[in-house]
């Protein structure tokens, strides 16, 4: 049990220094944007990059759009992509969970997410957003991760 509680404090560590840090970050499509922020933290917390196959390969929403476009929307490229990296779709999301989020005045607009306390962590073209959010889909990471 105390393995449990010092990985989970890591964890939290961890996640408190990247959303500091995050706030510092500078919107960027394909690179610091509401996609690649969540992958920013899943390569933070496991050390691989979930966005490899597609990371700087767009520099505007048209762009984008063009990739998710492609790959059946957000949630299933997310989805495909964490899953093959051994992340676990979760339904009740805790802390550093990466997700794929609608804002209630956002209409169909997904957003990549991070689970920070109770409230999502959002990257937006005018800074980190943390509001509450509706996750669509949700994953944790795999147990053998350093976080």
């Amino acid at each position: 049990m105390a393995e449990v509680v010092i990985r989970r404090e890591a964890r939290i560590a961890l996640l408190e220094a990247w959303v500091a840090g995050a706030e510092l970050r500078t919107w960027a499509h394909g690179e610091w944007d509401c996609l690649m922020a969540p992958c920013d933290w899943a390569r933070a917390l496991t050390g691989v990059d979930p966005a490899q196959p597609w990371r700087g390969r767009y520099d505007s929403a048209a762009g984008a759009n063009a990739i998710l476009t492609a790959a059946g929307g957000m949630a299933r490229l997310v989805d495909r992509r964490l899953r093959a990296l051994g992340w676990i779709r979760v339904r009740e999301p805790r802390s550093g969970d990466f997700g794929v989020v609608t804002l209630a005045d956002s209409g169909a607009t997904r957003f990549g997410a991070v689970r920070y306390g109770g409230r999502w962590v959002i990257a937006t073209a005018d800074g980190m957003l943390t509001c509450m959010a509706r996750a669509r889909a949700a994953w944790t990471a795999p147990e053998h991760c350093h976080g």
